[in-house]
């Protein structure tokens, strides 16, 4: 130990000697920024965006990048060592060494942001530590004082139409009295307002006809804000004069849909859009090249632009949605031209106002599809002390299969899992090796399959209808188990980033194989028997997804997700004609072709924060619970419905059902509860090249709610169950390219509470391999 510790002094000493390798004379390596402000209102992460220099990146005190980047040479005296020089450059960071134009700038930009945001009045105060081997610290104390607010908002223009929608629709403005007087809130307020003008017709309309007038002279710190609209400016070649003139709205006169568009032919070939032949369905002018791909209802639904309408940009949102819903388009562009020909206001025209002179617009609308047929790969492997195995998936999905861009999805999956098994576990956990494997499919159909066109009425995004079916073998040494399942359901999207979905039939039956010596080890144990037993299950799912993630933003994001399940309700209204059957725990039962049904009802919520640090880390946060109870025709839940934890996704310190329910070692349940809770913190970092980091620590367990057959140290109480939380920590590596994330982590208990007490905390001592559990994965965890 001793002599670890020493190589890894050594090692931080020829780093920090390293540092300045590529440092030229007479400059300095800015090692760190503190920034400090009062005010807790005022983003620190934004203030630190502003400073244009960032100083030499750490981990764990460490500066790895720069390290890489000073094992190469300046000049490489062979190809090959040019090469190594050149590799180990682009891996690194070269050193930040220090710019006093670039700080100097970063300071005025500080000061540039605070008044933006209302801080007039700001002190910024710096100062630069330095030290004789090069290394240069900058320290910024920022003080914002009181900032001035809104005292009155007012709007005005000579365009007396247009200035009513914007006071109609003032209500929902984001500019109120007394708020800060931020610029960012102000430009937010001008994108509103054109978005509500955009909605009306006024496709031309820009936010460079919406001009702030402020005037901070009315005292006490506070603003008098005018809003002005301004009339549109064309220039008179005749008179040589700007006149002005009324914004115009205007009609969408063609829509013009080319369903299988490529670009790169479009670039090359002048006449590329001509040889499209065209078909109209309902006004709309369908197109396409050689031969339909897409059907004219599905394009009719999608798109919400329609001929002889007003131009409102909603409904081209809209359209650009459910085009992006349908994930079978590569592209999708939406263009407007304006048309040579004007003329009056159609009588025809929907949503119309009285004007003269409407002018139209021709809407193309590319569409380049995606690659109809693709093929997915995934593999995990995980490795323990008490259990090792692999787990693969091959899955095969068609995005158009009836030209109505229905998707199907074939996956094929397996699983081997090894487990050290010894006197002192009962029967069930003495699995030397155990096998899995099956087939699961789904078709989502891009619209709501049902007698009633609920989906126009309520106008829902994205709307789909679901069909799934799976089949899966499980084989373990004293017991085999045949599932098959078949679901329905629906789901959509909504305006305010909402995903829901409903699945009102699910339908799973459950063969059980069991040997004689489980039978016999299940004799005296009721509950355990009605859990390995066959049974039928009939439930309905409702989900909910709130994700505030945007495409092609770095930026934070949250999501939420909530499930609730009920099963066996409407199966238990049948149950005067039904057969009445023993069940494995020698009650009276109703039954489905002679298998018991279940009847239980369950909710879990999960949340996730991604929390972005700056471009090259971040925090996540998750957290996890849950609670399922069987009732009525069941005194167990099914094997399938309860919680565990463990895993590449999960507590990561154990493995899949190795841990729980909550401090019991020798369950008859092990790894099983109707009750979760888990929390999760885990931080990402950019180390090199496609390589990244993570450190994560995991805290949770499973329980059984209580019930007078359930031994104390495996029930949730609320006065025990905190000692009863397991938690660990780890270290992961992952390489993104991208499109494939490949992540290896190392999961070490901290806390096991199936120890006793004063010897649940494992980190007091040197660890044991027990304790360590490795995972290989695609994709984070979470």
């Amino acid at each position: 130990m001793k002599r670890l510790i020493y190589i890894l002094l050594c090692a931080a000493i020829l780093v920090g000697c390293s540092q300045t390798k590529f440092v030229p004379k007479g400059s300095y390596l800015l090692t760190d920024v503190d920034l400090k402000v009062d005010n807790k209102k005022v983003s620190k992460s934004a203030l630190s965006g502003v400073i244009q220099q960032k100083p030499v990146r750490k981990f764990l005190g460490i500066p790895f990048e720069l390290w890489i980047y000073d094992l190469s040479d300046s000049i490489g005296k062979t190809h090959f060592k040019r090469w190594i020089n050149k590799t180990l450059q682009k891996i690194g960071t070269p050193p930040a060494v220090f710019d006093s134009s670039l700080y100097t700038s970063s300071l005025e930009g500080i000061t540039q942001y605070l008044n933006s945001k209302g801080y007039y009045n700001a002190i910024v105060r710096d100062s630069l530590v330095y030290r004789k081997n090069k290394f240069v610290t900058a320290k910024i104390n920022v003080q914002t004082n009181t900032p001035y607010r809104l005292l009155n908002y007012h709007i005005s223009g000579s365009d007396s139409s247009l200035i009513a929608i914007v006071r109609k629709n003032s209500t929902s403005s984001m500019l109120k009295r007394g708020m800060i007087f931020d610029s960012d809130v102000l430009e937010k307020e001008r994108d509103r307002i054109v978005s509500s003008l955009k909605n009306e017709g006024y496709y031309s309309f820009n936010k460079s006809y919406i001009v702030y007038e402020a005037d901070s002279t009315v005292g006490g710190k506070g603003v008098a804000l005018n809003l002005l609209v301004k009339n549109s400016s064309n220039y008179n070649a005749d008179s040589g004069v700007v006149e002005e003139s009324q914004h115009e709205k205007y009609i969408v006169k063609e829509v013009n849909v080319y369903t299988n568009y490529e670009p790169t032919m479009a670039l090359t070939d002048k006449e590329y859009t001509s040889r499209f032949s065209t078909y109209v369905y309902n006004g709309l002018n369908i197109k396409y090249l050689n031969r339909q791909n897409v059907t004219s209802e599905l394009v009719n639904r999608a798109v919400q632009i329609k001929p002889d309408e007003l131009y409102d940009n909603s409904q081209v949102n809209a359209t650009y949605n459910n085009f992006s819903g349908l994930k079978m388009f590569r592209t999708i562009t939406i263009q407007f031209n304006e048309s040579e020909k004007n003329t009056t206001a159609n009588s025809n025209v929907k949503n119309t106002v009285n004007f003269e002179n409407a002018k139209e617009l021709v809407c193309n609308i590319f569409l380049t599809p995606m690659l109809l047929q693709g093929y997915k790969v995934e593999g995990e492997l995980y490795l323990a002390s008490q259990i090792w195995g692999v787990a693969g998936n091959l899955g095969y999905s068609h995005l158009n299969l009836f030209k109505g861009a229905e998707q199907l999805n074939l996956n094929f999956n397996g699983t081997i899992d090894f487990l050290r098994g010894n006197q002192q576990e009962d029967v069930i956990n003495q699995i030397n090796k155990s096998t899995e494997y099956g087939v699961s499919s789904s078709i989502y159909v891009p619209r709501f399959l049902m007698p009633f066109n609920l989906q126009k009425k309520l106008k829902l995004q994205a709307p789909k209808t679901q069909f799934s079916g799976s089949y899966n073998f499980q084989s373990r040494p004293y017991y085999t188990r045949n599932l098959v399942n078949f679901g329905f359901g629906y789901s959509w999207m909504t305006k305010k980033k909402f995903a829901i979905s409903y699945t009102p039939i699910n339908l799973s039956i459950i063969k059980m194989s069991n040997d004689d010596s489980l039978k016999k080890y299940l004799g005296n144990k009721p509950l355990l028997a009605a859990t390995f037993s066959n049974h039928f299950i009939s439930s309905g799912i409702f989900s909910i997804v709130y994700n505030t993630q945007q495409l092609n933003s770095q930026s934070s994001y949250f999501y939420s997700i909530l499930n609730i399940e009920a099963g066996g309700n409407v199966v238990s209204l049948f149950n005067p004609i039904l057969k009445k059957i023993k069940s494995a725990d020698n009650s009276s039962v109703s039954s489905i072709w002679g298998m018991p049904y279940a009847q239980f009802v369950g909710t879990d919520y999960t949340v996730v924060y991604n929390q972005r640090l700056d471009s090259k880390n971040r925090v996540v946060y998750r957290f996890q619970i849950g609670a399922s109870f069987p009732y009525g025709n069941s005194s167990a839940l099914p094997y399938e419905k309860y919680y565990y934890v463990g895993g590449a996704n999960s507590m990561r310190g154990w493995q899949v059902r190795m841990l729980g329910p909550g401090a019991a070692s020798d369950s008859v349940m092990r790894g099983l509860g109707d009750f979760k809770l888990e929390g999760n913190l885990e931080y990402r970092y950019k180390l090199f090249w496609s390589l990244e980091g993570g450190v994560f620590l995991d805290a949770g367990n499973v329980w059984f709610l209580p019930r007078d057959h359930r031994q104390s140290n495996e029930t949730f109480k609320i006065d025990t169950f905190l000692s009863q939380i397991a938690t660990n920590t780890g270290l992961g590596l992952r390489l993104n390219l991208g499109y494939l994330i490949v992540r290896f982590d190392v999961g070490i208990k901290m806390i096991d509470p199936t120890k006793p007490y004063g010897n649940r905390f494992l980190l007091s001592r040197m660890p044991k391999s027990d304790n360590f559990s490795y995972h290989i994965g695609i994709g984070y965890p979470f």
